[in-house]
C-alpha cells in the first residue's frame, strides 16, 4: 500500500497528539473527574494505568525493530483491546 508524505503527516500529528496527554493529565484530571463523576480513587487508578501504559513504549519500540510493522500493530492492538474490556468492564459499579 502506498502512502504519501501528507499522509505520514496527518498520522505523526496523531501520534503526538496523544503522546502529549501523557504529560497533560494533571490539566485534564479534574475535568475528567467532574464529566464522567469519578472518585478521586478512580482517577488515580486511570492516572496510574496511563503511566502503566506508557512505559510499554519502549517494549513496542524493540518489537518494532525485531518484527516487521504488522506483527507490532496486531500487538499494540490486542493490548489495546484487553486494556479497553478491563476498564470497561471494572469500572461498571
Amino acid at each position: 500500500m502506498w502512502f504519501d508524505r501528507w499522509s505520514g503527516l496527518a498520522a505523526a500529528m496523531a501520534i503526538q497528539g496523544c503522546g502529549g496527554l501523557t504529560y497533560t493529565f494533571a490539566v485534564y484530571s479534574e475535568h475528567l473527574k467532574e464529566v464522567l463523576q469519578l472518585s478521586q480513587e478512580r482517577t488515580d487508578d486511570i492516572g496510574a494505568a496511563k503511566d502503566f501504559g506508557y512505559s510499554f513504549g519502549i517494549v513496542g519500540g524493540l518489537l518494532y525493530n525485531f518484527y516487521p510493522p504488522f506483527v507490532t500493530v496486531s500487538i499494540g492492538a490486542l493490548l489495546h483491546f484487553v486494556g479497553y474490556m478491563t476498564v470497561s468492564i471494572t469500572g461498571k459499579s
